[in-house]
């Protein structure tokens, strides 16, 4: 189920996202972290005014926090166009407008909370902080603050090009012949493109076993030592 539709389930429309009251933006991005600032509890377009453990109950706290919950969710989706991109709430920070004796403020915290879990599941649940405060901006009961990871929207510019490779040059796969075509003189492999081209005939082994070969072949070592132009065997190759 999409979070628009979870969002349905709920019956939560989600309203347009504030606009900053000072010198500040609603939501900062970092990487693949969201910083949303501090969103104050309202009640009819208005802030919510009030002081827990004064003149406001924990349940109407809970009541304001899940509030703040759907404001916070109205940025985020204007900040990254899809809630789907969201993979996870990380950190909620909650004031509490309360009296010196005011102990419940993570339980007016949970209004927020839980609204999150229900939205995102396993995803919502998150690190958290509540604090008792003597004011909030405004006279509102609550402010809330969120961090969220998101998935990185693709960039073009990022994307990495592949690298070019120099190419491959076969050479004949088929060993090279005598001029009678019964004797194996030597054998080519494929080798990369260089400058500057190496036979394996260039190596001591090879000379080595050039010279066993020729041992074995008499008749064809007197034939080899006769001429001072060896083209006619066709042993060069390169």
């Amino acid at each position: 189920m999409s979070i628009a539709q979870r969002l349905q389930t709920l019956g939560i429309t989600l309203p347009t996202a504030g606009a900053p009251a000072a010198a500040y933006v609603m939501a900062a991005q970092t990487g693949n972290l969201v910083f949303v600032s501090g969103h104050i509890a309202k009640k009819d377009g208005k802030p919510w005014v009030g002081q827990l453990g004064k003149n406001l109950s924990t349940e109407e706290g809970k009541t304001a926090a899940r509030a703040i919950a759907i404001d916070l969710l109205a940025t985020l989706q204007t900040h990254l166009g899809d809630l789907g991109r969201v993979k996870r709430i990380v950190k909620v920070m909650s004031l509490v407008n309360s009296t010196p004796d005011y102990t419940e403020q993570h339980l007016v915290t949970n209004g927020c909370s839980e609204l999150l879990v229900e939205v995102f599941g396993d995803a919502g649940k998150h690190a958290r902080s509540a604090f008792g405060v003597a004011q909030i901006p405004l006279g509102a009961c609550v402010e809330i603050e969120l961090i969220a990871e998101v998935a990185l929207a693709t960039d073009a510019r990022t994307t990495r090009r592949p690298v070019a490779r120099a190419p491959v040059l076969s050479r004949p796969s088929d060993p090279v012949r005598s001029k009678e075509g019964s004797h194996v003189l030597d054998a080519v492999t494929p080798c990369r493109a260089t400058h500057e081209f190496r036979h394996p005939r260039n190596s001591q082994s090879h000379r080595a076993s050039r010279g066993h070969f020729l041992r074995r072949r008499p008749a064809l070592a007197r034939e080899l030592s006769g001429r001072s132009d060896r083209t006619g065997l066709a042993a060069r190759v390169c």
